[in-house]
């Protein structure tokens, strides 16, 4: 401090407090004062359905929330869908909001699609990145609940050939599958007939609940999807 001028030093930036000491004239003691501040640049907390991310799966034909926030005050945010790849398309309906919702457009099949958030004070802006990327395969499995069969769709099936990819059915509780497919062995048959489903014959298993895992291995491990379907 120097008389009422205070100097910022070194290259500190985020949250910060000044606290004072001011002597009144026939006070009966000193007035301590403490104010919160930011300096710089906003930081820039991004989350997306509620749940703090960066790179999130998605379905086609799905909404998901969008939202960032700050710990300093007064920032302003935008959303800017900037670049992807595949035919993978999404529509953002309030950009220019803290919260946006975004759209998957249901005949999307493969890719992935960038939305910067920029957060913007007096002092400037931080920019981040949501990567959002459609579930390998894109698939739907149906009828639920099930009698004789389970039937997994493929959105996508082409994109199955070079994926080492498996479907797994287990029983409530238990830690061997029930019924277990290798898809990328039934991939030649489906592209042959110029099909997208895959069947699980569950007409003489116990009625009950089950979980069907679809895993695929990525980045020399293993992704799986979880499902819980009821025979009955």
């Amino acid at each position: 401090m120097n008389g009422n001028l205070a100097t910022r030093q070194n290259g500190y930036s985020g949250p910060s407090t000044i606290k004072a000491t001011l002597t009144v004239p026939n006070a009966c003691a000193t007035i301590p004062v403490k104010r919160n501040i930011w300096v710089g640049s906003p930081n820039l907390i991004k989350t997306v359905n509620g749940v703090v991310t960066g790179t999130t799966p998605v379905s086609a034909g799905g909404s998901y929330n969008l939202a960032s926030s700050s710990t300093s005050p007064g920032t302003n945010f935008n959303y800017n869908n900037y670049a992807g790849s595949g035919n993978m398309t999404i529509d953002l309906y309030t950009p220019n909001n803290p919260t946006t919702q975004m759209y998957v457009y249901s005949n999307s099949t493969d890719g992935l699609r960038q939305v910067k958030v920029t957060a913007t004070n007096t002092c400037g802006n931080y920019a981040e990145d949501f990567v959002f990327y459609l579930e390998f395969g894109n698939y739907k499995a149906y009828p639920n609940p099930a009698k004789e069969k389970i039937t997994i769709e493929f959105a996508n099936p082409a994109s199955l050939a070079s994926v080492q990819a498996k479907l797994e059915l287990y029983a409530e509780n238990s830690l061997k599958p029930v019924r277990s497919i290798a898809v990328k062995e039934v991939f030649d048959d489906m592209a042959l007939k110029g099909g997208n489903r895959i069947e699980l014959d569950v007409c003489t298993l116990p009625r009950g609940k089950y979980f069907l895992h679809f895993s695929r291995m990525e980045n020399e491990g293993w992704i799986t999807d979880k499902l819980q379907f009821i025979l009955e």
